[in-house]
């Protein structure tokens, strides 16, 4: 769920930089030297230099339902060989195949695979963790989204050092990936740019991280986005890219002073708003104003309250999306939605209803954020290691019986 800038730079893929961010708080193993980003890749199929002429129809077909693994590789607890080798046991594969999940979106940190010190190279524990976790998802014919969740985003907007040393890191990470089955492994550049003000800046930007990446991976498929954190105008504002094998995504998280609030990690604002309802109207909230202090908080959820937000609202904000799709013959996908869980649970549901009814009339693919997140179904171990979640989103999407 997040941010990015850096205008006019001038990427070399040949600077090796000096250490802009910290290495893993591990022992630092062995390293895998990698041949040029521009080098033969040994891979199934026949490499082109631009990639697939589209995406294939497969691949499309299983982004239909996913959620997102939000915490397995971001923020880990404990960072130990034991804890990534158990976050995902059999009762989870077990839910994801009774709810129809057909993909997921891996969230990554950066951090835990880059070596600021040599980022032409990835650290082959986490690589080899990395594997054994997408050996799962291939054994339950699940396909990954690997998102690239960098959240340093001070020094994608003011370093280009920094982002140079990140592209000669993608170019390593997707050189290990390209030996994967193409089929079963999409790639997507970053998560939620930001960019404010300036779209032309991360436009180029990211056409030149495509580029990067498919020298590096000839045939697997490439996820870009829009600036304004990877939301729907951010979308709106992109250009067609020449690469065929592309899908542009964009997260809804629509109306954002219900979907977030309540969320301390965010500003004052919207921490302070809490009770508000879905749909909205001056009338559904005048209990819920009742109990918001803060004024700057009490003036934004009355203006949400007087935009009267409902499921026709939201079917009008997504058919921009689709209208956006169908003008310019490209795939889209919704990569992550969700509703935090301080929100009135009536409303939550109604809106997780709403959200199935409106894509399934669009046809519209999509993850949830998440299925280990409080946004989505809140998946957890209690103190005797047994799975729980909360199955309400699943439900109201239609992907578990009631």
């Amino acid at each position: 769920m997040q941010q990015f800038y850096a205008p006019n730079l001038l990427i070399s893929l040949a600077l090796l930089c000096a250490c802009v961010a910290a290495p893993v708080a591990t022992a630092v193993p062995a390293i895998v030297p990698l041949p040029s980003a521009t080098a033969t890749i040994a891979v199934v199929g026949k490499p082109t230099p631009t990639g697939l002429q589209s995406v294939p129809l497969q691949r499309l077909a299983k982004l239909k339902r996913g959620v997102n693994i939000a915490r397995w590789f971001m923020n880990p607890s404990g960072a130990t060989d034991e804890y990534f080798s158990g976050y995902l046991g059999e009762a989870d594969f077990i839910q994801f195949n009774a709810m129809g999940i057909t993909s997921v979106r891996l969230v990554l940190d950066p951090a835990l695979f880059l070596q600021a010190y040599a980022p032409a190279t990835v650290n082959v524990r986490m690589l080899t963790i990395l594997n054994a976790a997408l050996d799962k998802f291939q054994a339950s014919n699940i396909l990954v989204v690997i998102d690239m969740q960098d959240n340093n985003k001070d020094d994608w907007e003011q370093d280009p050092k920094y982002v140079s040393q990140f592209f000669t890191f993608w170019s390593a990470m997707a050189q290990q990936l390209s030996v994967r089955d193409p089929g079963g492994l999409i790639l997507e550049v970053l998560n939620e740019p930001v960019f404010a003000g300036k779209p032309q800046a991360w436009q180029n930007l990211q056409e030149k991280l495509v580029q990067v990446i498919r020298a590096a991976a000839p045939l697997h498929t490439i996820v870009v986005t829009g600036d304004d954190w990877g939301g729907v105008d951010g979308l709106l504002r992109l250009p067609v890219l020449p690469d065929k094998n592309l899908i542009y995504s964009f997260h809804f998280y629509e109306p954002y002073w219900f979907s977030h609030q309540g969320a301390g990690w965010s500003d004052k604002v919207v921490a302070g708003i809490k009770a508000l309802p879905y749909p909205s109207s001056p009338e559904l909230c005048v209990s819920s104003l009742k109990q918001i202090s803060e004024p700057s908080s009490k003036k934004q959820a009355t203006a949400y309250c007087d935009e009267h937000w409902n499921a026709a609202r939201v079917e009008a904000r997504l058919s921009q999306v689709t209208d956006w799709r169908d003008k310019n013959g490209v795939p889209i996908w919704m990569g992550e939605f969700g509703i935090i869980q301080f929100a009135p649970a009536p409303d939550r549901e109604r809106w997780f209803t709403d959200i199935a009814a409106i894509s399934k009339k669009f046809d519209l693919p999509m993850a949830m954020w998440g299925y280990d997140d409080g946004f989505g179904m809140a998946r957890a171990r209690d103190v005797d290691g047994n799975l729980k979640f909360d199955p309400m989103p699943a439900k109201a999407m239609g992907w578990l019986g009631s």
